[in-house]
């Protein structure tokens, strides 16, 4: 009963539509019972399970409710895991479509909701690049692959970019690799740059 007491308690202390962890509510019982009252929670609507371990606190008429982004990043935060800056690759909302986020330490996969959200690991150079915005430019283009890249399709990317953003391009070419650093120099060398 007293562990029942604890996490209701801890739960009286969240907003509504805030997400807690299983993990964070272990210091109140032992494994087995934190799940089964969770269980019982979110079975008599007072919480809602988000996905594996993710709730939210609920109330009756909020609309608030946790994106997919904080849920991933609750998810790998317990396991210390980098997700590359602002970078889920697909911003639809089509049924079908996944929802990607790379990562700098491991791939996997969870559901959110009913929709299957991956964690695909990047490699160091691919990371790097994700976390400045001219890199998330070109990473885009990396990503596409080199049989979907053209040289119009690097002119539009550098368009698309400001002065200073321009100016810093040099510095990116040891990042990329040398199908697109062949497409970029070009463009930079066509600039003046």
């Amino acid at each position: 009963m007293e562990t029942l007491n604890l996490i209701q308690h801890r739960l009286e202390t969240l907003s509504p539509g805030e997400i807690f962890t299983t993990r964070q509510m272990l210091r109140f019982g032992h494994r087995r019972k934190v799940d089964q009252i969770l269980y019982r929670l979110v079975k008599d609507g007072r919480i809602r399970r988000l996905s594996y371990g993710v709730f939210c606190r609920n109330k009756e008429n909020d609309m608030v409710s946790p994106t997919v982004q904080d849920v991933t990043l609750i998810k790998v935060r317990g396991n210390k895991v980098k997700i590359a800056d602002k970078f889920p690759l697909n911003q639809s909302v089509d049924e079908t479509q996944n929802f990607i986020f790379f990562t700098e330490d491991y791939s996997g996969t969870f559901l959110f909701l009913g929709q299957k959200v991956v964690l695909k690991k990047i490699c160091g150079r691919k990371y790097k690049l994700s976390q400045s915005e001219i890199g998330r430019a070109l990473l885009r283009l990396w990503l596409s692959g080199r049989r979907n890249v053209d040289s119009d399709e690097v002119r539009i990317v550098i368009e698309t970019l400001s002065t200073n953003d321009k100016a810093k391009l040099r510095s990116y070419l040891p990042w990329i690799p040398g199908w697109l650093h062949n497409y970029l120099i070009d463009e930079i060398n066509q600039l003046g740059l």
